[in-house]
């Protein structure tokens, strides 16, 4: 006997954002750059930097439960269980743990009532398109029966390791975000493409005088993303059974406003349909769900709307993902 179909829907989201707020300002000056001149080639405003207080680990824990009491808002309780938790980081921690996804389900079972027994997890360093790639895997699990109910996490702080002498490094920011999905007989996550185009230098952090340091490839990525984004957002959109028209909003990771809209003019999307977060910069694997919180509690994404997610960078690798919310 075949089975009901199974769905996975995104149900619920939080985030956990540092408090220091870094304009543009502090780093126009340092490299001596006109007054402007970040937004203007990048569409950013600001970004996030985590002080020594503020340890990751905390604020992977604090996204995820704000994801739950998110759930809760939404549904009148808390889940019930917790069955997958996939914990994605574009940093080392330093939490003192090795394991953040085992950090959060020990945060969550003291701070919840969520039953958490039997909770597989998969978890390690994942750059910018890899919220797309853990949601993907929460969604095959739940879609095949080996999961009720998955908690996405992910986050980076990324100002440990930035150059202050390098405009490779002036876009980066620190945050980190948090969905939870469930299975349902209505379909949320409709379809998914990803591509990796190998280049392992395009962004990497290296050890040099003053200790490590990130470096970033900016042309070489930006070229990758207008030759591949575009078309996987396509064929996201035809996988899904739908047509770029139907779509009502589009959400692209957060590098850069500027290489958004080219993406966009190759899709001939208008700017009005891109929901954009431009006082928190390149955050990496936080940057969609971070988006994606901002938008469900601005009202700019509301339920029911065709959503694109669209995420790239480090690898170099690109994913899209169509979601009806």
């Amino acid at each position: 006997m075949i089975a009901d179909r199974r769905y996975a829907r995104i149900v619920s989201s939080g985030s956990d954002l540092p408090k220091a707020v870094i304009g543009n300002e502090e780093w126009e000056t340092r490299l001596n750059l006109e007054p402007g001149y970040i937004e203007s080639v990048s569409g950013i405003k600001a970004r996030r930097y985590a002080s020594p207080e503020e340890v990751f680990g905390s604020m992977i824990c604090r996204a995820s439960l704000n994801a739950v009491n998110d759930y809760e808002k939404r549904k009148g309780h808390q889940p019930e269980k917790i069955d997958l938790v996939v914990c994605g980081r574009a940093t080392p921690s330093n939490s003192n743990a090795f394991s953040m996804a085992g950090t959060v389900l020990e945060h969550l079972g003291s701070e919840t009532d969520i039953k958490l027994g039997d909770v597989d997890i998969l978890e390690g360093p994942i750059g910018c398109s890899g919220a797309l790639v853990g949601l993907n895997y929460i969604r095959q699990c739940i879609e095949r029966g080996e999961a009720e109910r998955g908690l996405f996490v992910g986050g980076s702080r990324l100002s440990e390791f930035i150059d202050p002498l390098s405009r490779g490094s002036m876009l980066f920011g620190d945050g980190v975000g948090a969905w939870i999905v469930e299975a349902s007989d209505e379909c949320g996550i409709l379809s998914y493409k990803g591509c990796m185009v190998p280049n392992a230098n395009a962004l990497r952090v290296s050890h040099g005088e003053g200790g490590y340091k990130l470096f970033m490839q900016g042309r070489e990525t930006a070229a990758f993303v207008l030759r591949n984004a575009p078309r996987l957002v396509e064929e996201a959109v035809e996988l899904s059974g739908y047509r770029m028209v139907d779509i009502d909003k589009f959400l692209f990771h957060q590098a850069s406003l500027r290489l958004n809209e080219a993406v966009a003019g190759e899709l001939n999307v208008p700017r009005s349909q891109l929901v954009s977060s431009p006082e928190y910069g390149n955050i990496s694997i936080a940057s969609l769900p971070i988006l994606w919180t901002n938008a469900v509690k601005s009202g700019e994404i509301k339920e029911n709307n065709l959503v694109v997610l669209c995420g790239y960078g480090v690898g170099l690798h690109a994913a899209a993902m169509v979601v009806n919310v």
